[in-house]
Parts: structure tokens; sequence; C-alpha cells
């Protein structure tokens, strides 16, 4: 694995097993293969504290297909789970390679094991500011223009859009907990916009307001990693 930043983490923290990781596998990135997601999972089991998660984002892949396919929600819904279904086979497989005692550190969630109360109570603190401050309404949009950047598309599509970073953000900010273990660090290839925002959220550098009704008590960590060229399986 190559590590390119250490982006709100030091490379002695994650060398000293400080966090539990968590992989998450976008349905929509075209570098998650086969080969490279193992090479994460090996990554993770030799670094992480405990345990690792790996998570799909199935239910909120399904904004996409809404918006960029122009699917009934119902049939966004039926796709996205789909899709999932497919990365849970290949990290099944992933795992079938593993000894039993690397394979029982790992735990496979689809995006509904991590909707717990605190999430949905941050989700909507970010909803209402996204309606009330225009500042952030424009951070958030201008990131999804930059990710998604389609002529076709106009304002009422991309804040159709930005559903995604704002159901995605309270995991950026605080990691999540499952049955007890809380996931503290996100090894990703390639640091963005919203990566930005999340940091100076936690450090209470821009809408300072928002961070404190956030509540942050606990804070993902993110590094900037590759899997090795030759980790290529599709």
């Amino acid at each position: 694995m190559r590590i390119a930043s250490y982006f709100n983490t030091l490379e002695s923290d994650v060398n000293s097993k400080r966090y539990n990781i968590f992989i998450g596998v976008s349905l929509g990135n075209a570098y998650f293969t086969k080969g490279h997601i193992k090479e994460y999972i090996r990554w993770a089991l030799a670094h992480t504290k405990e345990k690792v998660a790996i998570l799909i984002p199935d239910q909120i892949h399904a904004i996409n297909y809404e918006v960029r396919n122009g699917y009934s929600k119902e049939r966004s819904a039926r796709r996205a789970f789909r899709e999932g279904e497919k990365v849970q086979g290949i990290v099944v497989s992933i795992l079938a390679e593993l000894i039993p005692e690397e394979r029982d550190m790992v735990t496979i969630l689809t995006w509904e094991k991590i909707e717990t109360e605190e999430y949905q109570s941050k989700v909507k603190i970010l909803y209402d500011e996204f309606k009330m401050d225009d500042v952030f309404r424009k951070a958030i949009i201008d990131f999804v223009r930059e990710s998604v950047p389609i002529e076709r598309f106009g304002d009422a599509d991309y804040e159709r859009l930005a559903e995604y970073p704002l159901r995605e953000l309270p995991l950026l900010i605080s990691g999540f907990e499952f049955e007890g273990v809380r996931y503290g660090l996100l090894p990703y290839p390639g640091i963005s916009g919203i990566d930005h925002l999340v940091v100076d959220l936690q450090e209470n550098k821009r809408f300072v307001d928002l961070a404190k009704r956030l509540n942050i008590d606990s804070k993902l960590r993110i590094i900037e990693a590759y899997a090795d060229e030759d980790s290529t399986d599709s």
C-alpha cells in the first residue's frame, strides 16, 4: 500500500494501531477492483486496533441513479442494492482466502447498519444548515459540481446530488460505532474538497456554529492510500 498523505493524523498513530479501520467501497468508483479491495483489507488487518469494517454505501448510492440515470426512487434503490450485493460477494470471496483469525476481525456493513440515532441527528442538523445557510449550501454544491461535471445538469440536479455528501458527512466527521467498536480511520484513494471541509469542521475553522451543533466528540482520521499497481484483479 502506498500512503500518499496523512491528512489529519500522523504516520506514527497509524503504525501504532491507534484506530479501528474501515474501508468505504464506493460503488461509483472503478478503482475498487477485487485486487485493490484485497490490498486494502490486508493493509487494514496489519494496522487496525482490533477490528476492520468494510462499509458498502448501497443506500446513499441510489441518489446517483435517481439523478444521473433518471430512475424512479424504487428502481434506484433496487439497482443500488444489487450493486452492493455484488461488492459483498467480492469481499466474501476475499475473506475466504484469509486465515480464520483474520476473517473474524472483519465485518461487512451496509449503509443502514451505521444509521444510528447519533448519525440521524447529525444528518438532520446538516440538512437544516443546507436549507438555511447560503454559504454552506454553496460549499456543498460546489463540491458536487467539481465531482460530477455534467453539462446538462442544472441547479436542481446538483441540489439533489448534494444529498449524497450531506448523508456522508456525519461519517466523515466522526467515524461510526458498530457493536461497541468505534471506527476512526479511513484509507481512501484521493483527498477531495469534502475532506478539507471535514477537517475545518473538526477544528472549528469554518461554520463554527454548525460544528458546535454537531457536537463533534470523536473525529474520523483520513489517509490518502493507494493499492499496489499489481493489485488489479477484476
